[in-house]
């Protein structure tokens, strides 16, 4: 596992070795959180539930292949935005709802911290990552002054991690990045933005 460093921020980008859903459920049981912060944790990659107290901040959009939420809940600090794309072709209409919904989100005026799950996104073609960077660097302010925390859950490919981390080293270059495959390590992350904890 390697990280590159930058500056009083950081891109954190995992080595892409396999690793097994059993060494994924060894890391999180070994993990120095107890039970609650680990179930804390799990909440901010899973479906929000009732029993937890989600709130939207607003309204959940899907164009089916991608679905976007941004929600709350009392045991953490901060919002948090969460796309997850289902493994089906990038679109125009995906693009333009991400960064529509980013728009709305930024509007609110507060900070969030945001989980992209691309596990199961392809490669998009030329066309979407110009238009993805373009329209990113026009939010860039903006995302880096509102953005605490962003965590982007890749599959295990080299061209996908390769075009993730140039277009984020674009678009959000001065917030706090963690690249991995590894669920786990994305988990115990994020965990630490919990109220009680400093990031």
């Amino acid at each position: 596992r390697s990280t590159q460093e930058r500056g009083p921020f950081s891109c954190l980008c995992d080595v892409f070795r396999p690793t097994s859903p059993d060494k994924h459920a060894r890391n999180l049981a070994s993990s120095e959180y107890d039970k609650e912060q680990q179930a804390a944790a799990v909440a901010l990659v899973s479906h929000p539930t009732d029993e937890l107290a989600f709130k939207p901040e607003l309204p959940e959009r899907t164009t089916g292949n991608l679905t976007l939420r941004l929600d709350s809940h009392p045991t953490l600090r901060h919002p948090r935005l969460h796309a997850k794309m289902d493994g089906k072709r990038v679109t125009s209409d995906a693009v333009n709802l991400l960064f529509d919904y980013l728009e709305a989100s930024l509007a609110l005026s507060q900070q969030s911290v945001a989980l992209w799950d691309l596990r199961a996104c392809p490669l998009p073609g030329p066309t979407h990552f110009a238009e993805c960077v373009r329209r990113g660097l026009e939010l860039r302010p903006q995302l880096s002054a509102q953005i605490r925390l962003l965590v982007v859950l890749l599959p295990a490919s080299l061209p996908m991690r390769l075009v993730v981390v140039t277009s984020l080293r674009l678009m959000v270059p001065k917030v706090p990045t963690l690249v991995t495959y590894d669920e786990a390590r994305a988990l115990h992350c994020m965990s630490r933005l919990r109220k009680e904890r400093a990031c």
